[in-house]
């Protein structure tokens, strides 16, 4: 509950900021500068794979360890070859596109998102590293470090308004930078710690990188299911489609932060558990999210009056909202469930395979919709579908490996997403939501057991009591 405690407070100051930036920088910037804002962002959202599995190795490989229990000069030399090698990665990127882009914003997307990758991935191999031995709580702050400057240096420009996005962007760096000092002090036992060997550090890496690419390819297929569908729009509409589709997609992302770092927090507790615990604590979760996640679509229609007000040039935006805030309820699930248990379970393979699926629905019809039938709802169609299937693969899978039942309620939230999307594109405002209302009423009606199991859980914890799947994971 502790490191809850901190995971919950770095994200609601990502929150904040992410809030902010929504909010604030599309009325400081126009929206050309905005649009190359988000595709720095767009570029930064894939560098976290370009350590070739070595952080996700050693998330897996040391998971449920304590930190004290870790080989810290063997970690320490991996680091610094880590480093050394992103550096150089680094400066390649910068050179090809010093050459070989044509737009000048572009190119300075590319280099700034370049310098980022060498500190994000510092950040990373140490952040995984606490959280794999339940520091999770030190990896929070590092977030809160980071978010806080940004947060503080963003304040400022908006007093000057400046029309440029590189601005943003390498404060945005800097943040990262701020980050990494903290990561360092924290794990100065690894950071500073003597080397080792070349050739044991190399076989040690070579270790973790075998068994963290699976998962890190399984984590590309998975930022590729929404990330193809955003590079079609830019390369079928331009930049400015692009910056109204990506602002919406960003508005989606805000509850997302906060699944993440549950999954994070759970992950090392649930490498611990038993078997038994870890079937008990599944179905908690499973009733827990099946309830919670459709109510998030409750907020659409107070979104929609607010930030059109607030921000009419997004007027648009916020019609893709309509279709895309279901993301919430089949990526939270997915995120939260599906994958910390299938990483629990050492199914990084399955995993993979899942993503590259749901991967190529989204990028077939995403063509199709931009190239044969150009329309960009259409794409954005595509892409809640395929995050759909994807969810549906996952807890097929999952609950076969459990032995489960789940069919009646996925197909009872499928019902739901499609009722939203329907009575959100067809009515009126607030008629929609009234419709929404009532289904989602009837929804809890018919799964009132899980409704009190998960009231019954909530009250415990408030208590201090441990409920019973708790017990398991002390």
């Amino acid at each position: 509950m502790k490191n809850l405690a901190f995971a919950f407070a770095a994200q609601g100051i990502s929150l904040l900021l992410s809030v902010f930036m929504s909010l604030v920088v599309p009325k400081i910037l126009g929206v050309a500068a905005y649009g190359y804002w988000q595709l720095f962002l767009f570029y930064t959202s894939y560098v976290g794979f370009c350590h070739l599995g070595l952080n996700d190795g050693i998330y897996l490989r040391n998971g449920g360890r304590r930190f004290g229990e870790l080989d810290a000069p063997l970690l320490g030399t991996q680091l610094r070859l880590s480093a050394a090698g992103q550096f150089v990665l680094g400066a390649a990127i910068s050179l090809a596109a010093w050459f070989f882009v044509e737009d000048s914003q572009r190119r300075l997307a590319l280099v700034l998102a370049a310098a980022y990758m060498v500190v994000y991935n510092a950040v990373g191999f140490l952040g995984y590293a606490f959280q794999s031995t339940n520091h999770t709580r030190w990896y929070s702050v590092s977030v809160m470090a980071d978010k806080v400057f940004f947060l503080v240096c963003v304040l400022v420009l908006a007093f000057f308004r400046p029309s440029h996005f590189a601005i943003f962007a390498l404060l945005y760096v800097c943040g990262k930078l701020v980050a990494l000092v903290y990561c360092c002090l924290r794990g100065r036992k690894i950071v500073f710690a003597p080397g080792v060997r070349l050739r044991t550090a190399l076989e040690e890496m070579k270790a973790n990188i075998a068994a963290g690419l699976p998962l890190m390819f399984a984590n590309i297929a998975s930022t590729l299911i929404l990330g193809l569908g955003r590079f079609t729009v830019d390369r079928r509409w331009g930049i400015e489609a692009f910056g109204k589709f990506s602002f919406s997609l960003s508005l989606t992302n805000f509850f997302l932060l906060f699944i993440s770092q549950v999954s994070m927090v759970l992950f090392p507790a649930l490498r611990r558990a038993g078997p038994d615990s870890l079937k008990k604590y599944s179905r908690m979760l499973r009733s827990g999210l099946g309830i919670l996640l459709p109510a998030v679509l409750l907020a659409y229609i107070p979104m929609k009056y607010l930030l059109g007000l607030w921000l009419p040039q997004y007027r648009e935006s916020l019609r893709y909202l309509a279709l895309l805030l279901p993301l919430c309820t089949f990526d939270g699930k997915t995120q939260l469930l599906c994958t910390t248990y299938l990483k629990v379970l050492r199914k990084e393979r399955l995993l993979l395979r899942i993503n590259l699926l749901a991967c190529g629905v989204s990028a077939v019809l995403s063509v199709m919709g931009a190239f044969l039938w150009n329309n960009i709802y259409a794409v954005v169609l595509s892409m809640v579908a395929a995050v759909a299937f994807r969810s549906f693969l996952a807890e097929y899978f999952l609950y076969r490996i459990m032995k489960i039942p789940f069919l009646r309620n996925i197909l009872a939230e499928f019902f739901l997403a499609a009722a939203f999307m329907a009575l959100s594109w067809f009515l009126d405002s607030w008629l929609a939501l009234a419709g929404y209302l009532i289904l989602y009423l009837v929804y809890l009606l018919l799964f009132r057991r899980q409704a009190g199991e998960l009231a019954a859980f909530a009250k415990q914890l408030l208590k201090g009591k441990k409920a019973p799947a708790q017990n398991h994971l002390q």
